[in-house]
């Protein structure tokens, strides 16, 4: 896992296990894969790959707007696609493809928020 990841189970932020994400869902989400982890906000539209330790970095390694999420079911290989960055003009869209899905689980850092007025004093709210 990353320190995000055991940060926010540490501090009582998981929720529920899931078995599959798709778009019209809502929420945040940590998509644990074998070899890294994906943070889904689905309200906004947004994911970010947080990269485990043997893992190379890639251009998901920082916020992407979600274009689709083909297939994010536990068990099997992520599939989704992003919208390029601004740089990328000639690109309609980018795929990821992870590695084998091993758990789904409830980010609940909108509710630490509201909780404390809109402060995040843990700094797990993503960007």
């Amino acid at each position: 896992m990353t320190g995000e990841l055991d940060r926010a189970e540490a501090e009582g932020l998981l929720g529920e296990d899931r078995s599959e994400l798709s778009i019209g869902m809502e929420g945040a989400w940590f998509v644990v894969t074998e070899q890294s982890v994906h943070l889904f906000d689905l309200n906004d539209g947004i994911s970010v790959r947080l990269p485990g330790k043997d893992a190379p970095a890639t251009l998901n390694d920082t916020p992407r707007h979600i274009r689709e999420i083909e297939v994010c079911r536990v068990g099997e290989l992520g599939r989704w696609t992003m919208l390029p960055y601004a740089w990328q003009e000639d690109v309609e869209f980018t795929w990821h493809v992870s590695t084998p899905i091993v758990r789904i689980v409830e980010f609940l850092y909108r509710a630490e928020l509201v909780q404390n007025g809109g402060a995040d004093p843990a700094g797990t709210a993503p960007n």
